[in-house]
C-alpha cells in the first residue's frame, strides 16, 4: 500500500514568490500567480460543485470555458463557497492584477517597501482562500 503523503498544489509556489517579494520588494509575480490559482481553483470547485448535482459534463466545461476571475468570484459568492470579505480580496486581487498586466494604471506600484505594506496581507489571503476555501492542499499517494 502506498502511503498517502501531502501535496500542498499551489501552495508552496505562491508562498515563495511571496517570500521573495518581501526581501524584494517586486510584487508582479506574487499578485500575478495569486489571481491566476484562485481562478483555477474556484474553477475547479465550481466544476465540482455543478458535477455533484449531475450537470452534463459539456455543459460544465461549456460553462467555464471563458470565465474569469470575477465571474469565477461571484459564482462562489452566489454558491456560499466563500464569504462577501473574502469576495472582497479576491475582486482587490483581481483589480491589481489588471493593472499589473494591462498597465492600466500610469504606476501600478508593484514595487518598493509601499507595495510590500499594500500586497502582502492580500497575497497571504488569497493563500488562505486558496487553503482553507478551494481545496488546494491535495493528497496523493507516493509509488
Amino acid at each position: 500500500m502506498s502511503p498517502i503523503v501531502p501535496n500542498y498544489g499551489p501552495i508552496p509556489k505562491l508562498e515563495g514568490y511571496l517570500e521573495d517579494a518581501v526581501k524584494t520588494n517586486y510584487w508582479f509575480y506574487a499578485i500575478v500567480f495569486s489571481a491566476i490559482e484562485v481562478e483555477k481553483y474556484g474553477c475547479d470547485k465550481i466544476r465540482s460543485h455543478m458535477t455533484s448535482l449531475k450537470a452534463e459534463p459539456s455543459f460544465i466545461e461549456a460553462i467555464l470555458k471563458r470565465v474569469n476571475l470575477l465571474t469565477v468570484a461571484d459564482c462562489l459568492l452566489e454558491l456560499k463557497f466563500i464569504e462577501k470579505e473574502e469576495y472582497k480580496t479576491i475582486t482587490e486581487l483581481n483589480a491589481i492584477r489588471n493593472d499589473c498586466v494591462h498597465r492600466t494604471a500610469k504606476d501600478p506600484s508593484i514595487i518598493g517597501t509601499e507595495a510590500t505594506k499594500k500586497y502582502e496581507p492580500l497575497v497571504k489571503e488569497a493563500i488562505t482562500i486558496l487553503k482553507e476555501k478551494l481545496d488546494a492542499v491535495r493528497m496523493f499517494a507516493v509509488p
